[in-house]
């Protein structure tokens, strides 16, 4: 049996004659794989120019799964020669955000314990129930270097948030910075659409801000713009130096995944310097 024969009964059980050549069926196959090389080599492509114009974001319990938004914002370059990233808004390079803590979550409970039982003994709240920070607290925000640390830690019903700063292994009780409050008092930053969004401001020690956030960048009056460290609904501008002894001022933006501002303050806490 001839190949023509072949293919038509593999092709169509009706027995209708093959309507094209074996010549060219080689023929076609040849054009499409070219096209189909052409596609993968033009994705590739299209692929590196996108790596390399990207938008660097990073959030520490951001799941790889998220997408940039549907709508256009803006994009954030790296200066090849700094590694920083360019302020799409004032083109200056936007000094980078504060170091995640290297502590593993356990420790940091662990050393604020000893703050923790003093503040419950001395500075009661009666509408604190939480009880002693412990494991089945969560720590969503730590940034710090070393052995010197800032944390959020929030009681399970995330009813009670936790402000603990040690500036390093041997801090004992007392020597750092330590905070229990309730997490709706503490600052927050709301999506634009919120009328109250333009009265609030963004603290020096940290903030909550709209979960859909991934990028804050502080923009003083004078100096370099500043991005703040995020992770998912929590930001902060890093450890306080000197508490309140820090001059702030100027605009504090908030993006999502895509670039599109989700929150701007113009009366936001930006540290100077």
């Amino acid at each position: 049996m001839r190949i023509e024969d072949l293919l038509t009964e593999a092709a169509d059980d009706t027995g209708r004659p093959l309507r094209h050549s074996v010549d060219d069926i080689v023929r076609r196959g040849r054009r499409t794989t070219r096209a189909r090389q052409l596609a993968t080599g033009a994705t590739a492509t299209l692929t590196t120019a996108v790596v390399i114009a990207g938008v660097a974001t990073w959030q520490a319990d951001r799941p790889d799964s998220i997408q940039p938004a549907a709508t256009p914002g803006q994009t954030f370059k790296t200066d090849a020669s700094t590694g920083k990233l360019i302020d799409p808004t004032t083109g200056k390079l936007i000094e980078p955000p504060p170091p995640v803590s290297p502590l593993a979550d356990a420790e940091i409970i662990r050393r604020c314990g000893p703050d923790d039982k003093l503040w419950r003994e001395h500075l009661p709240s009666a509408g604190d129930k939480a009880g002693p920070i412990n494991g089945q607290w969560t720590v969503p925000l730590k940034t710090g270097r070393g052995d010197g640390f800032q944390a959020v830690i929030l009681s399970p019903d995330r009813t009670i948030a936790v402000t603990c700063q040690l500036k390093d292994k041997s801090s004992g009780s007392g020597e750092g910075d330590y905070r229990r409050t309730t997490l709706a008092s503490q600052p927050s930053l709301l999506p634009t659409v919120d009328a109250k969004s333009k009265s609030r401001k963004i603290s020096m020690t940290w903030s909550r801000v709209p979960e859909s956030v991934v990028r804050v960048v502080g923009r003083p009056v004078t100096g370099s713009p500043r991005e703040a460290l995020v992770t998912r609904g929590f930001a902060t501008w890093g450890i306080e130096k000197d508490p309140g002894g820090l001059p702030v001022s100027g605009k504090v933006t908030g993006y999502d995944a895509g670039g599109k501002i989700v929150f701007e303050d113009t009366g936001g806490a930006v540290p100077v310097g």
